[in-house]
C-alpha cells in the first residue's frame, strides 16, 4: 500500500528491511525504522508470525505492500499493524487483521487505521469485499469493525465473521 494518511495516523508498508530487523528483535528494529518503536509493538499474535513476514518479504518484496505499520503521527512512533493477509484472492476477497499496543487502544487509532485500508482497497478497485474475524470475547474488535462499516455475516465456537462489500 502507498503511505496511507489519516487525521492522526500514517500507515505506511512494512519494507523487508524493517521485517527483517523486527524479526531479530524490537532494538535491530529501532536502529533501521525512522520512528520510535513502542515497547508494548508487537503483540504476542504478529510477534508468532513476524519471522515467516520477514521470509515472505524478503522472497518476494512487492508483498510488503500487503502489511502496513500504524504510526501515530504526533507522537513519531510505532503503536501497531494493519493489512491484509495475502492479497485478494480470485473473487476479489481480502482478509485484513490489525493490531495496536496497550497504551493507545480505546482511542479510535484501529478504527481509523480499518477504515484507511478498506477505503484504499476499494479506491484501488483491489478487492471488492473485505473480510475480517475476531474472537467472541474481544469486544473491542468488535467495536472497531462495527465502526469501520463492516457487518457480522457468521459465526462459530470460535470466531465472528465481519465482511464489507464495495
Amino acid at each position: 500500500m502507498p503511505n496511507l494518511e489519516t487525521e492522526r495516523l500514517l500507515i505506511m508498508d512494512f519494507f523487508p528491511e524493517y521485517a527483517a530487523a523486527a524479526a531479530e528483535g524490537i532494538e535491530q528494529l529501532k536502529k533501521v525504522f525512522p520512528y520510535d518503536v513502542s515497547d508494548q509493538w508487537p503483540n504476542s499474535d504478529f510477534a508468532e508470525i513476524l519471522s515467516f513476514i520477514a521470509d515472505s518479504l524478503e522472497k518476494k518484496p512487492e508483498d510488503s505492500k500487503w502489511t502496513g505499520l500504524i504510526i501515530h503521527k504526533n507522537d513519531r512512533i510505532l503503536i501497531g499493524e494493519i493489512g491484509c493477509k495475502g492479497g485478494p484472492n480470485e473473487e476479489g476477497i481480502v482478509d485484513i487483521g490489525y493490531g495496536i499496543v496497550p497504551d493507545y487502544r480505546g482511542k479510535g487509532y484501529a478504527t481509523e487505521a480499518t477504515q484507511a485500508i478498506v477505503s484504499w482497497l476499494f479506491s484501488q478497485s483491489l478487492a471488492n469485499m473485505v473480510t475480517a474475524d475476531c474472537q467472541h470475547d474481544n469486544i473491542g474488535s468488535q467495536k472497531v469493525l462495527e465502526k469501520a462499516g463492516l457487518e457480522k455475516y457468521k459465526q462459530d465456537d470460535e470466531l465472528i465473521f465481519w465482511r464489507i462489500r464495495n
